[in-house]
């Protein structure tokens, strides 16, 4: 089974990716892939979930993940990103629960038209804030996205990204997903994403998900995954409200 989930996340990545296009609302989540798509000017959006992770041995519990967006227009959006963490190492029980806060991103997306595709510039600056690590750096995230629509129910599009966190050589991101309109309401999607470690190691994931749309405003996810070169899985609720 699992060597069937690479074969067909091999054959998404030859595609590319965007989450469902036909809704008033687009959203960065749930998958990993980041929409072309900027924020309208004078809207701000919110995109707030909730994961418990697993990797090999330790689970961690990801509460008030949020992204905000505002749009100061000519396809510019400005952007916020924060999380909160609790983790537990399974293969120690008495070690206890760790809380910790993660760095806060900040930084902006810049989109742009071309003919039959999408096109977003994504850069943020990493602050150091992270309350269990004194000795965080500054850092960096880049990423190109691309998007193109297939049909009314059916998008494409693909990032790729280098993060670099003030030691090695940085790491190359890359993610890819189809989006599928199910119905006026409910979409669905699947993705391939990962990265190369210090330019080097590949870190290669597979998720799936639905959003639920509530409002032309306001929409529901669910997702899911797991690692195809490391033992790990997730599972993810989440909520995206905008100003219209």
């Amino acid at each position: 089974m699992k060597n069937l989930i690479c074969v067909f996340g091999i054959i998404i990545l030859l595609c590319g990716s965007q989450i469902i296009r036909a809704q008033e609302i687009l959203t960065d989540r749930p998958d990993q892939t980041e929409t072309a798509a900027s924020v309208s000017k004078g809207q701000f959006q919110i995109e707030s979930g909730y994961s418990l992770n697993k990797v090999l041995e330790e689970s961690s519990l990801t509460l008030f993940s949020n992204l905000y967006r505002y749009g100061i227009g000519s396809g510019f959006e400005l952007r916020l990103a924060h999380e909160i963490n609790f983790s537990n190492i399974l293969s120690k029980p008495d070690a206890g629960k760790d809380i910790s806060f993660s760095d806060i991103e900040l930084g902006g997306k810049y989109g742009l038209a071309a003919p039959g595709l999408d096109i977003a510039i994504l850069s943020h600056l990493v602050i150091p804030s992270r309350s269990e690590n004194d000795d965080a750096k500054f850092g960096i995230i880049n990423k190109l996205a691309l998007a193109g629509d297939i049909s009314e129910s059916l998008g494409i599009g693909c990032n790729i990204g280098y993060d670099y966190f003030g030691e090695g050589k940085g790491n190359i991101t890359f993610s890819t997903a189809l989006g599928f309109s199910l119905t006026e309401s409910i979409g669905f999607y699947t993705e391939i994403y990962g990265d190369f470690l210090d330019c080097s190691k590949a870190d290669v994931n597979y998720d799936n998900g639905f959003t639920y749309l509530i409002k032309d405003n306001f929409q529901l996810d669910f997702s899911f995954g797991t690692g195809l070169t490391e033992r790990s899985n997730f599972v993810s609720l989440g909520l995206s409200w905008c100003t219209m």
